[in-house]
């Protein structure tokens, strides 16, 4: 992978080096593990339930490139805001030195500001993320005529999402696999019982 001779990372959208954010270092923790077993009476041992999985952390270290004090004080109560100021959602972190996975989760500490020199400064940003789970890119597969074969590029597992759009009067959908199946009737005329009331509208998601 071909990394940035400066790399920064993109919060929520916004890529932070446009804003004078710089990556120093980022520490992504692995989730936190714990075996879970239960004691049943009169049995040998414990009964395995598998491993809890809890939340993850990642620590960044940034630089500000800072022109001037006014300008260090806008990029700092910018920091600030991102900790204090959180909707309870979790937003998307992508790092410049991993740009294959996506994270999710809030900025959740921020340590004392370190002069470095003129008006620049470093501090460390805590990110949590309630999902332990790194995403990949979403792909879009167009379905034709025939047998489709879908291949996750991931290790966990996964279920894929069809979406369908009626193109010309339609009464239902259908979709299946080789041991499932999804029928979706659609709204029609009551009188002729064939003509669709909604075209070109969603009947599958």
């Amino acid at each position: 992978m071909m990394m940035t001779a400066e790399p920064s990372f993109t919060y929520d959208g916004d890529y932070m080096k446009n804003s004078g954010y710089f990556l120093n270092d980022a520490q992504v923790s692995s989730p936190e593990i714990s075996p879970e077993n239960v004691n049943v009476p009169g049995r040998i041992g414990l009964l395995n339930m598998g491993n809890d999985i809890g939340a993850r952390q990642i620590t960044l270290e940034i630089t500000l490139n800072c022109s001037s004090q006014e300008d260090f004080n806008e990029k700092r109560l910018y920091l600030e805001n991102l900790v204090i100021l959180q909707e309870p959602v979790e937003k998307p972190l992508i790092l410049d030195t991993d740009t294959k996975w996506t994270y999710y989760g809030q900025f959740t500490a921020l340590s004392d500001f370190e002069w470095i020199n003129g008006y620049d400064h470093k501090v460390t940003l805590t990110f949590s993320c309630s999902d332990p789970l790194k995403y990949g890119e979403q792909y879009d597969v167009p379905i034709a005529d025939g047998l489709l074969t879908i291949t996750p590029h991931g290790q966990q597992k996964t279920s894929p999402i069809f979406s369908a759009i009626a193109t010309a009067d339609n009464t239902w959908c259908g979709l299946s696999s080789y041991d499932q199946y999804v029928y979706v009737g659609g709204k029609i005329d009551v009188e002729s019982g064939e003509e669709a009331l909604d075209v070109y509208t969603p009947v599958l998601q």
